[in-house]
């Protein structure tokens, strides 16, 4: 058997719920400047994931240290002296070239897509993928070890929840 409990309409909650929902539109300002924030969280540990450790590797997507890099790379003419994949610090491609883009996903809400940009070498053909995945050349001695940056960390991550939490906080106040 069920229950069934009906209250006389509040007005006063009505205009509260209605209020919490404009709030929580994933098309207002608010959700807006969530989206700004995540996408600059996102860049951020993008940056901090090759350069925040202040040694001669970063991390990985895991917050695992990146494979180091070969003596031989260490000698290369021309290179410079920051880490594995950052060898020119803040003017390394890998965080000049980073995009973090919001995209209509078609399904009713926005995807946040992240890509390297125009990352080629001297002949044009794209390399960021061969660190991300790892690569070896046939017949050589030639390796490039797995170094899979392309992701967010679990710090990057942990800060991503967090904004989201207080969104969520903000938009039940109605203060988003």
């Amino acid at each position: 058997m069920s229950a069934r409990v009906q209250w006389p309409a509040s007005d006063a909650l009505a205009k509260r719920l209605k209020e919490i929902n404009e709030a929580a539109k994933l098309s207002g300002k608010g959700a807006n400047r969530v989206k700004g924030d995540i996408r600059r969280i996102v860049i951020e540990d993008n940056t901090d994931k090759l350069l925040g450790r202040g040694l001669l590797e970063g991390v990985d997507r895991y917050g695992k240290p990146l494979a180091r890099m070969a003596d031989s790379t260490y000698r290369k003419k021309g290179r410079g002296f920051g880490p594995v994949l950052a060898p020119k610090g803040m003017a390394s491609r890998f965080i000049t070239n980073f995009r973090a883009e919001w995209q209509d996903s078609g399904r009713g809400f926005n995807t946040l897509v992240c890509f390297w940009l125009g990352m080629v070498n001297k002949q044009g053909q794209s390399f960021a993928q061969y660190h991300l995945t790892g690569a070896k050349k046939p017949g050589t001695k030639w390796v490039v070890p797995k170094r899979d940056i392309g992701g967010v960390t679990p710090k990057g991550m942990a800060a991503i929840r967090a904004r989201i939490k207080k969104y969520m906080s903000d938009a039940i106040r109605g203060t988003t």
